[in-house]
């Protein structure tokens, strides 16, 4: 709908108490007399001269031509009814007709005298002693129609309101001025008769705001009791377009408001300053008729006036839960809408900013730490004990918890099993406990359970429960000497290190190195094991975590966007490395080659693996003792490579191991780490140990005390040194029957 705003100028005037019409500067009037009018700068709102787009007056509005003999009557001029002065109007007015009983008189009489002649000049070339003016017996005065207003600005019509004689008589007056848009109208009511006033003053103008194209009728009171449209009409109209100055303003500080409110209270405030600012013309005080919002809000005002002397005041809003309800963590949207006015402009505005609140309700919470618990029951002992540290959590509204039971089965224990915790009791150690009854007898066995904590918040009447689990591990090896070398990555203190961790005291083992095509980096950054196992559930370095590895960018991995192209890898020399050698006059015979492997992701990490030694070269990958793949993520896996084939056995020399990572990609998230890396076997020294010898019953019986194995060589002639094999790897003490031998030779050998 378009909009019409009317602006009155005269001192005293009042406009029609409608929605859209507003008094320019309070209502307080101006003297155009002895002023050229085309420069009024008060109502210019684009400060080129009021009315300086065009404009329309009734006549030609010459003063040479105009100035017919004056008798002290009006004349009336033929043929003017139908015709206007157009020749001036701006070009988004395309059409201006008068309306139906319209007739045009001169008027004459000293106020006009000072409304100069727009065709003639600046102002500054005489006053125009007579004046056309245009009076309706049907009420419509003239009829125009506004295209292609320009964007973003408004029309200003002004209305020369002006009377044919100075008879002073009311009923000449001309009470009202109105504009119609087609479907409202907007009416500047009760104008006073500028006949009465003093030469000095001028004529009374009066201004409408359009906002938007259409048809527009300007209208005068038709032919009434009280009033003589014969003597009343209108001098003439002027455009002008522009932005004007703004009237005085009101800010909402902030411009949202959310609110926490938190339990146990029901409700809660918010404070919101409207600040007071006078406009570019007017500086009237404003008053807020309402502060309105809905969803449980409610607002105040501390005192609705503001102006110059109290330019801000406070707005209390109020959330109130107590009919809406919220639950913990729910939330609930309104607006505040201010309604408020300038005194004297009558125009009514409401200011909105958009309201929110969360209710916050946490009841009180249990946690166990760790929520997993692992043990390890080292042989012979038969229980061992671990800790669970129980926390208590306060939430919104204090209050203490209870904890009802803690059950676990499966062998374990904990104690205590019931107990209470508060605010100032936050804290509780439940001693986990397991026995081995018999359910363990072999080394790695494992046994576990869950514990389940039932509790409840004091006073709440309702029942939680929190859980967790426990683990224990039996380390019962059957060969306490079977590692020859191993690598943890760690010191011993949390201090990262490349050097070996643990050997055998008669093999001299190397630092962990690489290849070429890999540079070498130790993570710390918690990817590591935390636990002191390896890969075959033997207790092994550190529960520290760190491991050898990191993304590819650190340690230059060939990318092969997970490729499977060992020979790359070989080519590239992306391997770890690291030799071993038994020390003289000993030999090695090895079992396994262990370890861990962990990637972050399948897509980028360097998840393939190739195990290399010297004994069979690293030339091609046919060479390789085994290959494999990691096939999760995030998540530790054992890798376990027998060494028991023949050609690992009974090693004097150094021997060199070399674990090639590959098929790995550029991307995020890549990391590649190994841990504890374990090479398993048996040392032992070439030289035989002393052997004790019985003979009873026909049988000889050997016997030895290094607790290894040996071949049992037999020759029945020592002259000729033919000796054989007897028996093949046989622990002592051993029995070889004689048989019908009268002599026999027996020596233990390799």
């Amino acid at each position: 709908m378009k909009r019409l705003v009317g602006i009155l100028f005269a001192t005293g005037l009042a406009c029609a108490a409608q929605a859209g019409i507003s008094l320019y500067g309070g209502g307080a009037g101006y003297d155009s007399r002895n002023k050229d009018w085309m420069s009024e700068t008060t109502v210019d709102i684009d400060g080129n001269g009021l009315g300086t787009d065009g404009y329309i007056f009734f006549g030609d509005f010459d003063a040479e031509s105009a100035n017919v003999s004056y008798g002290g009557v009006g004349i009336e001029i033929t043929n003017m009814a139908a015709t206007a002065v157009t020749d001036m109007m701006p070009s988004y007015i395309t059409s201006a007709t008068m309306g139906s009983g319209c007739n045009s008189k001169i008027g004459h009489y000293p106020q006009y005298e000072q409304i100069d002649n727009p065709l003639i000049g600046d102002g500054t070339d005489g006053p125009c002693a007579n004046i056309i003016i245009l009076s309706s017996t049907s009420g419509e005065a003239l009829n125009f129609t506004v295209s292609s207003l320009p964007a973003g600005q408004i029309l200003r019509l002004g209305v020369v309101t002006v009377l044919n004689d100075g008879a002073p008589n009311e009923r000449w007056e001309i009470p009202t001025i109105s504009l119609f848009d087609g479907t409202d109208t907007v009416s500047v009511t009760n104008l006073p008769n500028l006949s009465n006033v003093a030469d000095t003053d001028g004529p009374g103008w009066v201004f409408f705001d359009i906002d938007s194209d259409g048809n527009y009728t300007l209208s005068l009171p038709a032919d009434a009791a009280g009033i003589d449209p014969d003597h009343t009409g209108l001098g003439g109209v002027t455009f002008d377009t522009g932005t004007p100055p703004p009237n005085a303003s009101l800010t909402l500080d902030p411009a949202a408001v959310s609110l926490n409110l938190y339990a146990p209270n029901t409700s809660v405030d918010g404070i919101i300053t409207a600040s007071y600012a006078a406009g570019a013309v007017t500086s009237n005080d404003i008053t807020i008729a309402s502060v309105t919002a809905d969803a449980g809000f409610s607002a105040s005002v501390t005192d609705p006036v503001l102006g110059n002397s109290d330019t801000e005041e406070v707005i209390t809003v109020t959330f109130d839960n107590s009919g809406i309800g919220l639950v913990n963590g729910e939330s609930t949207n309104s607006t505040l809408e201010v309604v408020w006015s300038e005194a004297g402009v009558g125009v009514i505005t409401t200011s909105s900013i958009p309201l929110s609140v969360t209710y916050i309700n946490e009841p009180n919470s249990f946690d166990l730490s760790p929520s997993s618990l692992s043990m390890t029951l080292t042989a012979p002992a038969t229980s061992i004990n671990g800790t669970i540290a129980a926390s208590y959590i306060e939430g919104t509204v204090a209050a203490g918890i209870e904890i009802i039971s803690v059950v676990v089965t499966n062998g374990f224990s904990v104690s205590p099993d019931s107990f209470t915790m508060s605010e100032f009791n936050t804290n509780q150690e439940i001693v986990v406990t397991y026995t081995n009854t018999g359910a363990l007898e072999n080394h790695a066995d494992t046994a576990a359970s869950s514990v389940v904590v039932t509790w409840t918040e004091t006073g709440s009447g309702v029942t939680n429960t929190a859980s967790g689990s426990v683990e224990v591990f039996y380390y019962n090896p059957t060969i306490n000497d079977a590692l020859i070398a191993g690598y943890d990555f760690d010191d011993g203190t949390g201090t990262a290190t490349t050097n070996v961790t643990d050997y055998n005291p008669y093999v001299v083992a190397s630092g962990y190195g690489v290849g070429t095509g890999l540079v070498s980096v130790i993570s710390a950054n918690g990817n590591g094991l935390a636990e002191e196992l390896d890969a075959e559930y033997n207790l092994f370095g550190t529960t520290n975590q760190i491991s050898f590895g990191s993304a590819s960018s650190s340690l230059l991995y060939t990318l092969m966007n997970d490729e499977d192209n060992l020979a790359l890898a070989i080519t590239n020399a992306d391997y770890m490395v690291f030799t071993v050698a038994p020390t003289n006059d000993y030999a090695m015979d090895l079992t396994s080659f262990t370890f861990r492997s962990r990637v972050n992701q399948l897509a980028s990490s360097a998840e393939r693996w190739a195990l290399f030694s010297s004994v069979d070269g690293f030339a091609t990958t046919n060479a390789a003792i085994a290959t494999g793949q990691t096939t999760v993520t995030h998540t530790y896996v054992n890798n376990v490579v027998d060494l028991s084939d023949a050609k690992f056995q009974g090693l004097e020399g150094e021997v060199e191991f070399r674990l090639y990572m590959y098929g790995g990609a550029s991307g995020y998230s890549s990391a590649t780490l190994f841990d504890k890396v374990v090479l398993n076997g048996s040392v032992y020294p070439l030289a035989l140990p002393p052997v004790s010898v019985s003979v009873s019953g026909g049988s000889v019986t050997m016997s030895w005390e290094d607790g290894r194995t040996y071949n049992v060589l037999t020759n029945g002639n020592l002259m000729f040194g033919d000796w054989g094999v007897a028996e093949t790897g046989v622990s002592s003490p051993v029995s070889i029957s004689i048989g019908s031998e009268d002599q026999m030779f027996y020596t233990l050998g390799k």
